[in-house]
């Protein structure tokens, strides 16, 4: 559960350093939370739910991870994000 809790606490981090609770930079930040950081903001911007009521396509929301990646997101996730997305299209 140890590995589980350290990337729950950093998947809001980012590669920048600008992220929370810790501001730590990408070396520092564990794969499995850069990983889940993609996952979790995909999700969050293709769902509906109370604080957004309306869901983005799929294709805006990549567009909207790919803008981010380097700051927001880990370039090599993106880049496996992206490559899942080709191979599922």
């Amino acid at each position: 559960w140890k590995i589980a809790a350290e990337i729950i606490l950093q998947h809001h981090e980012r590669p920048d350093g600008s992220g929370y609770p810790n501001k730590i930079k990408d070396k520092d930040i564990c794969e499995g939370a850069k990983l889940l950081a993609v996952i979790d903001a995909f999700h969050s911007m293709t769902t509906s739910s109370s604080l957004r009521k309306h869901k983005r396509s799929y294709l805006r929301a990549a567009a909207e991870i790919n803008a981010c990646s380097g700051t927001q997101f880990s370039p090599t996730w993106v880049a496996h994000f992206n490559k899942m997305l080709r191979e599922q299209s």
